[in-house]
């Protein structure tokens, strides 16, 4: 099984599927035979172990490989190395909550994890997996981030992980969510400020940066992990513009570790 995983790993490979529009045979193929038999799979990252029901292809390998990205693991280690017993994190685009999840481990039952996630079936998912864990320091809520509220269609992707409110997957699939202003919902619902925020939105990160420029900006928040997707961006949005409304907002330094069409980035403050 773990030549058959490595194979499926093979960057030419991928490319090739990729090229000759194979993804989602390849990507089911895979887990016909590596799918766990009892649905449930187990990651290890950092000290932290986790388990997590698999439901799909798609699933199976964004949690298997801890991101489904080259380059996001190097990252995701990073993040949990900042957290401290006791602190305080907004997980922006929970997905089935592979990050909640260890987030929620690294702070503890002292600490607390506020989890954003717009669509249904993800979010469904994702309460089941920290059900799974018997997690209770995570706090839901089934909500876009941006810079203005209102309503917004999230287009529906082939793969688990591809959910957009900008980019148009082309398969016609898309479901109306609620978009609120980050700064102004967490002053109404009381929220504390985050020590850490993670953004995961396909595209949708300056929008999402943008609304939350006064939490991001604050003394006390002092690490920001952004996936900066370059291809999915609005046309008059480059990924330079991310990063420096990102050091707009005080973080210095920022690190990007490129992946596949997308920048894993760690920003943190002095």
């Amino acid at each position: 099984m773990n030549f058959l995983r490595n194979l499926s790993y093979n960057p030419t490979l991928r490319s090739m599927a990729r090229a000759l529009r194979l993804n989602n045979l390849f990507r089911e193929y895979y887990f016909k035979f590596a799918k766990p038999k009892d649905g449930i799979l187990s990651l290890n990252v950092g000290n932290h172990t986790a388990d997590f029901k698999i439901h799909d292809a798609g699933e199976l390998r964004i949690l298997e490989s801890v991101g489904g990205g080259k380059g996001e693991l190097e990252i995701f280690n990073s993040l949990l190395d900042f957290l401290q017993e006791g602190d305080t994190v907004y997980d922006i685009g929970g997905h089935v909550g592979l990050y909640a999840v260890f987030l929620a481990k690294a702070v503890g039952s002292s600490g607390k994890v506020y989890t954003f996630e717009p669509d249904p079936s993800n979010l469904a998912h994702l309460k089941s997996n920290l059900e799974l864990n018997q997690l209770s320091s995570v706090t839901i809520f089934n909500k876009a981030l941006g810079d203005e509220p209102g309503q917004g269609q999230l287009h529906v992707g082939p793969a688990s992980g591809n959910r957009s409110l900008l980019f148009d997957y082309k398969n016609g699939e898309s479901v109306s969510v609620d978009i609120i202003q980050g700064d102004e919902f967490a002053e109404a619902q009381g929220l504390p400020i985050p020590k850490l925020v993670k953004i995961d939105v396909e595209g949708f990160e300056f929008n999402v940066i943008k609304g939350l420029k006064s939490i991001l900006s604050h003394s006390d928040c002092k690490v920001l992990s952004c996936e900066i997707h370059p291809t999915m961006l609005p046309d008059n949005v480059s990924k330079d513009d991310v990063v420096n409304i990102i050091k707009e907002c005080g973080f210095q330094d920022v690190k990007l570790v490129a992946g596949e069409e997308v920048f894993y980035s760690i920003s943190t403050k002095p």
